[in-house]
């Protein structure tokens, strides 16, 4: 069994690419980039995340994988290296298909702008509780993945 994530937020304040949070305007009320999902709305919330960030497929499969793949970020490539394999990136909205490739085309799930926000690790991510730790391994795992496909301006171009 993993230790459970560190509190707080995985990036410093000044390091955050998303201030949506920061200010007390209207915006602050609703997900970044979803305003159908009210922030007080807790329940709500944490279905919404629960979806956008885990698969119970893969949390089945996961003492498993390393049968597949090195259990290290080698064998993900950087956005312009699946271009230089020739791959179509291909926009998902599934995690469980965030990463996958099969023959010239590799899936891959957008960085929400509200996950790069240090206020929303903060004030929202911090919760206790099985299902909230669940969803926070997920989400950070998720992060961690963008930060070996994007290293360099044209990756963040691609992106």
């Amino acid at each position: 069994m993993c230790p459970p994530p560190a509190a707080g937020p995985p990036f410093a304040s000044e390091h955050q690419l998303n201030w949506d949070l920061d200010n007390n305007g209207p915006l602050t009320q609703c997900l970044p980039g979803y305003p159908c999902i009210l922030l007080q709305d807790r329940r709500k919330l944490w279905e919404f995340l629960d979806q956008e960030f885990c698969s119970k497929d893969l949390n089945q499969m996961a003492s498993r994988l390393w049968w597949m793949s090195k259990q290290d970020s080698a064998n993900i490539s950087l956005l312009h290296r699946q271009l230089v394999k020739q791959r179509a990136v291909i926009v998902t909205e599934d995690p469980k298909l965030h990463l996958v490739w099969i023959h010239n085309q590799i899936f891959i799930k957008p960085l929400p702008r509200y996950i790069v926000s240090y206020a929303f690790w903060r004030d929202y991510m911090g919760d206790d509780g099985k299902d909230a730790h669940d969803i926070h391994r997920a989400a950070l795992g998720y992060l961690r993945t963008w930060l070996y496909l994007v290293r360099y301006e044209s990756d963040f171009r691609i992106a």
